[in-house]
């Protein structure tokens, strides 16, 4: 699959316990206009294509099963999103999209897309050492 190149500009709002961060995702992220998302065999997402953002838990053992499994349900166990109606992984700002993951929106060009992740929870490591939203 084709690699990408995404550019992610996080806003920091600091506290003493915890952050609130937001997240702006582009497909645009080199000139003139960056890579997209596409299948394998290069042709672009359509329209309403999803494109899932998050964190994986990569402790213990988890990495290397990651790099091995085909297992579709093992692998979505380990992920934790941002936005989907997850509490704390903020929610979905995108243009077109009343739904809480992102789509390919054709933004600028076909097979483009640009989203917003706001009031994401930010949990320090030691708070909630297995459980934690990161950038």
């Amino acid at each position: 699959m084709k690699k990408l190149v995404l550019t992610l500009l996080a806003l920091v709002a600091a506290q003493a316990a915890q952050a609130a961060v937001s997240i702006s995702v582009t497909s645009l992220a080199e000139s003139p206009l960056g890579p997209k998302f596409a299948t394998s065999d290069g042709n672009l997402l359509p329209v309403g294509s999803v494109i899932r953002y998050g964190s994986f838990n990569t402790s213990g053992g988890n990495v290397a099963l990651m790099q091995t499994s085909s297992d579709y349900t093992m692998l979505n166990s380990l992920f934790t999103p941002l936005a989907e109606g997850v509490l704390g992984a903020g929610t979905l700002s995108q243009s077109g999209n009343p739904g809480s993951m992102v789509i390919v929106n054709d933004f600028m060009t076909p097979g483009g897309f640009m989203a917003g992740f706001n009031n994401i929870a930010i949990i320090p490591a030691d708070r909630h050492p297995t459980l934690r939203m990161g950038l």
